[in-house]
């Protein structure tokens, strides 16, 4: 059940999104987005602003793995660690900027690695993927 009192079967929601990870062969999501987060967590961002971006202070990624004995992290930040864990199922929920002096990026790495998913941190900024490379990319998750 979520704060407004209403339940939704989230377990689910989760099922099917590994099934579909898995036709796409996609090891992990990151959803950032709170009405993304809010489908399959059920926690709903009751903060007095709703973020059009995603930021470190508001908007830590949930991180859905493919393998259905990996529960869900939900990492979030100080300002609404409270919030996430009173408003999820979810039980792993970190405050990664307690947990650790890494950035949200460099902290998501480490959990990402930890569960086994080999991940590294691609500065897009300073070298940006080509034309071809994006063209690449969304031909591979469906989206050309």
């Amino acid at each position: 059940m979520n704060i407004f009192g209403t339940s939704f079967n989230y377990r689910k929601r989760l099922v099917k999104i590994r099934r579909l990870m898995g036709e796409r062969d996609i090891d992990c999501v990151l959803v950032h987005l709170w009405p993304n987060q809010y489908y399959i967590s059920g926690m709903y961002q009751h903060m007095p602003w709703y973020p059009v971006e995603v930021a470190d202070s508001t908007e830590a990624p949930l991180i859905v793995f493919r393998e259905s004995g990996e529960d869900p992290v939900f990492l979030a930040a100080n300002i609404v660690i409270n919030a996430v864990e009173e408003g999820t199922w979810i039980k792993d929920v970190r405050a990664f900027q307690h947990e650790s002096t890494l950035s949200s990026i460099e902290y998501t790495a480490k959990v990402l690695k930890e569960k086994g998913v080999d991940a590294e941190v691609v500065k897009y900024l300073d070298t940006p993927p080509t034309k071809e490379e994006l063209k690449t990319l969304l031909s591979q998750l469906g989206m050309n």
